[in-house]
């Protein structure tokens, strides 16, 4: 196992390289390419990845604790399992990106493409998603309380048993699961259902994610449904708008 700790590898060339193991906490890794590289189980805490080249990397259980990967390019790369807590991955870019089970817990992924990541069970608990383009995303069973998703596309995203306590859904990212374009509703059926405007009216025929303002507050399980339940700041009162994930 390499020991590269506190190394300076600016502009390295380390594609294709085999880092299995290796130790590189706190490394300066700014602009190096590890596209292709084999760093599973790697341990990165602190590194600094900034605009690195890392596509197709392998990085499965790696270790990434406050690293710095702002601007760096992880387009499927797999992540299954890592360690990304506290991390910065603003601007990144993780489309298709395999991060099954990847502890994300107060990360910083604003503007970050997202889209068509695999994200199910992931912990994106308390996460900055601002902005973050989520499109085609699959986030079933994914841990999302707490997270700031204000401003996210999450058009054709999976979020079957995610779990949405407390999420800040201001602004476009939850208007397709409350109000969805009817050329888009059957279409958007398997993967949301049952929105509807209170207990008693008629659940709409498919919902897909914005209701302007929209914020969850609470989260059932009802008749082995996950619902999420949210209000609409600003008003007195009104009804709740209830969606029901399936």
């Amino acid at each position: 196992e390499a020991d590269l700790s506190e190394a300076n590898l600016i502009n390295a060339d380390l594609s294709g390289a085999f880092l299995q193991g290796a130790k590189m906490q706190h490394a300066n890794l700014s602009q190096a390419d590890l596209s292709g590289a084999h760093a599973e189980e790697a341990d990165l805490r602190g590194a600094n990845l900034s605009n690195a080249e890392l596509s197709g990397a392998t990085l499965q259980g790696a270790k990434l604790q406050g690293a710095n990967l702002s601007n760096t390019d992880l387009s499927g790369a797999h992540l299954e399992e890592a360690d990304l807590s506290s991390i910065n991955l603003g601007n990144a870019d993780l489309s298709g990106a395999r991060l099954q089970g990847a502890k994300l817990q107060g990360a910083n992924l604003s503007n970050t493409d997202l889209s068509g990541a695999h994200l199910e069970e992931a912990d994106l608990t308390g996460a900055n998603l601002h902005d973050a383009d989520l499109s085609g995303a699959l986030l079933q069973g994914a841990r999302l309380q707490g997270a700031r998703l204000r401003q996210a596309d999450l058009s054709g995203a999976h979020l079957e048993e995610a779990d949405l306590r407390d999420a800040d859904l201001r602004g476009p990212a939850l208007e397709q699961f409350v109000n969805p374009d009817p050329q888009v509703a059957d279409a958007l059926q398997h993967r949301l259902v049952g929105a509807r405007q209170s207990a008693t009216e008629e659940p709409v025929a498919a919902v897909g994610m914005t209701s302007f303002g929209a914020r969850p507050v609470e989260r059932q399980r009802r008749d082995q449904h996950v619902v999420a339940v949210v209000e609409q700041p600003g008003q007195a009162e009104g009804p709740a708008v209830e969606a029901r994930i399936v």
